[in-house]
């Protein structure tokens, strides 16, 4: 048994460049739309404080200068994708990325802060190399790379995944109930729905094992990879990599996650390991740059570790192995999105206890969900029309988000005069209320009523 360090194909590396690209283009289409509320300088969010508030979509003071960054971060997201100067273009891409998170970081989700990552540690390692105008231009080396950057990667993918189960610590997890209330929440997609009326309540229950099990297996696997015989490795890796894709998808077709679960499946990509027409591998090697490169590499790499464990400890009320990690670090890490803080879905599903809705009321005393837009909630009162509220499903969404995080009545007054303007609620709609449909008491409570129509 001995140490080594892991070599990543490059056309599993340029794979992962088209199929990021992908699914960044789909959160930029979704943010151009909804670009007015969120991202415009007269928008619902007020910029954030600190260094976060001097990325340049939080500095711009017209909705043209917005309007013109954004199309140049979506110009580079298709560069990117496309493999032309590929290193200087996933540079920009990155700083362009984090302006659009701080510029609304109430709406972003894991799948922002793993792009962030990923863009990050790949840019130490040849994406360019297939499938690419850079590869068309002579660049085209198909021997697997194997250096600091790549065992950077892969146990990124572990601390993610091994942090995420650590803190899964609330009852709903350790009773493994918590597939129940995630298919039942009001994100959850139509066939979460049919499938929680549908299995009987130990298969439901499966769920919430498989999870924990592949959250804790799959990093497992990945580090036995480094250690393990030749023959074994790519099995090893396989294996890790398909849990994690099936569970991906699990997710993705039963409760709704914005882009998460698809840049997860591309990040994924980077480590599937392929067959080479080279038995030799790139190290990394670049003369005297070599040592300084793997070093800062090593170090930011024992930080990360060193702040993913800290926080695992946090999570489970445990004495820390090691010190408390440094503020002015975490505020580094939180400003480039590097961030070791992996809670999804924990303690709680959906890091809260109860269950949210929207409830609108119309001019004939009738009670729609805005979340769906069809009769989910039957505590909520008589059937709702289909036509209503589910077009705006992602939208809303968003603005559940923003709640859970900032609870601001200043916010949610914003978000609701800028509704009105831009005619998202509909005309029928006489007031809106925010509601918890808590676990240990079903009736409904309602949590504030934001908006009345005269």
């Amino acid at each position: 048994m001995r140490f080594e360090l892991p070599s990543l194909d490059p056309r599993a590396l340029s794979f992962f460049r088209v199929a990021l690209s992908i699914a960044l283009m789909d959160e930029w289409l979704h943010r151009w739309w909804d670009r007015a509320t969120f991202l415009y300088p007269d928008g619902i969010l007020s910029p954030p404080s600190g260094w976060a508030g001097l990325t340049p979509l939080n500095l711009f003071t017209q909705s043209w200068q917005s309007d013109l960054f954004l199309l140049a971060f979506g110009g580079l997201i298709l560069l990117f994708a496309c493999g032309w100067k590929t290193r200087w273009t996933q540079a920009l891409l990155w700083l362009c990325h984090l302006s659009v998170i701080h510029r609304a970081e109430p709406i972003a989700n894991a799948g922002d802060v793993i792009a962030s990552l990923l863009l990050f540690w790949t840019w130490f390692l040849p994406l360019n190399r297939y499938w690419s105008i850079d590869a068309a231009n002579g660049q085209t080396d198909l021997r697997p790379t194997r250096s600091v950057a790549s065992l950077a990667v892969l146990l990124q993918i572990c601390i993610i995944y091994a942090a995420s189960a650590a803190s899964k610590t609330g009852e709903s997890w350790t009773n493994l109930d918590a597939t129940h209330f995630f298919w039942n929440l009001a994100m959850a997609t139509d066939s979460a729905r049919w499938l929680s009326s549908l299995l009987p309540t130990g298969l439901v229950r499966m769920g919430s094992l498989v999870t924990l099990l592949t959250e804790w297996g799959a990093p497992l696997l990945l580090v036995a990879s480094l250690f393990a015989a030749a023959h074994w490795k790519s099995r090893l890796r396989k294996a890790a990599l398909l849990s994690l894709l099936v569970m991906h998808l699990g997710i993705e077709l039963t409760f709704y996650t914005g882009s998460f679960q698809w840049i997860s499946m591309a990040c994924l990509s980077a480590l599937w390991p392929g067959r080479s027409t080279s038995s030799r591998t790139d190290d990394g090697h670049r003369g005297g740059s070599f040592q300084v490169r793997e070093l800062s590499l090593g170090l930011m790499l024992m930080l990360a570790l060193w702040q993913a464990t800290a926080f695992s400890f946090q999570a489970r009320n445990r004495e820390p192995v090691l010190p408390p990690f440094p503020s002015t670090l975490s505020s580094v890490f939180h400003l480039f999105q590097i961030s070791q803080i992996w809670r999804m879905y924990a303690p709680e599903p959906g890091n809260f206890v109860a269950w949210w809705t929207f409830v609108a009321t119309d001019d004939q005393g009738r009670k729609w969900d805005l979340f769906r837009g069809t009769p989910s909630r039957p505590e909520l009162g008589p059937e709702f029309p289909k036509d209503l509220g589910g077009q705006w499903s992602r939208y809303w969404t968003r603005f559940f988000v923003i709640y859970q995080r900032s609870s601001s009545p200043l916010v949610f007054s914003r978000v609701f005069d800028r509704l009105e303007a831009e005619g998202k609620i509909p005309p029928e709609v006489r007031s809106l209320k925010f509601v918890s449909l808590g676990r240990s008491n079903p009736a409904p409570a309602t949590i504030a009523q934001f908006y009345e129509r005269e």
